[in-house]
């Protein structure tokens, strides 16, 4: 989420940056996460989203994640990852705060072309031989990104009325009600009479 900040801040210093709208497309969830896909911006448009939101831009962290990617969303044509190595050139972190020790680079990449590729990106399309491969690129160009969270696991809804009528102390009338119907004998049924 620093790198995310550091963009913003950048972005309040060149406006002509944060311009377009970038709001979410569709969801889907997948071992234990929910991944929404953002519309097309440059990072700064999306860290500017990003900032409002919960999550964070997609950590990949193993080949079947990867994967899921690229079979969910393989007609975009490419995505923002959330990894950047804007504090040191070649050191790449998740925005997330995750280890970064899943890589799926194509060959001679990263390799900060012209000297501003610090943001990560992943090939989707199925028209080209790098799909799910990924790539250092400039912060300028737009893209789809894919917004990640922790599914929140589902707590059991509890009647707060409940709870304080079962750690209600007794009352004395209530306790000696209760203490009477205990010591009255048992009455006999008709059958049991015959």
């Amino acid at each position: 989420m620093k790198k995310l900040i550091s963009a913003l801040a950048f972005a309040v210093s060149f406006p002509f940056c944060a311009q377009a709208d970038v709001a979410p497309i569709e969801q889907v969830e997948w071992n234990g996460h929910t991944y929404t896909l953002l519309s097309e911006g440059n990072i700064f448009e999306i860290a500017a989203y990003v900032d409002t939101q919960d999550g964070y831009l997609v950590a990949i962290n193993s080949e079947e994640e990867n994967q899921f990617i690229v079979n969910v969303w393989w007609h975009l044509g490419s995505i923002f990852l959330g990894a950047n190595d804007v504090e040191q050139e070649g050191v790449f972190t998740w925005d997330s705060g995750e280890v970064f020790d899943y890589d799926n680079w194509q060959e001679s990449e990263p390799n900060n072309t012209g000297g501003n590729e610090d943001y990560a990106m992943m090939y989707l399309s199925d028209a080209t031989q790098f799909m799910g491969l990924w790539n250092d690129v400039n912060p300028y160009s737009s893209r789809y990104s894919v917004l990640e969270y922790a599914t929140p696991e589902e707590e059991p809804i509890i009647d707060e009325n409940e709870i304080a009528a079962v750690n209600a102390p007794l009352t004395p009338v209530l306790a000696l009600t209760l203490g009477i119907a205990m010591m009255r004998p048992k009455r006999k049924s008709n059958q049991e009479k015959q």
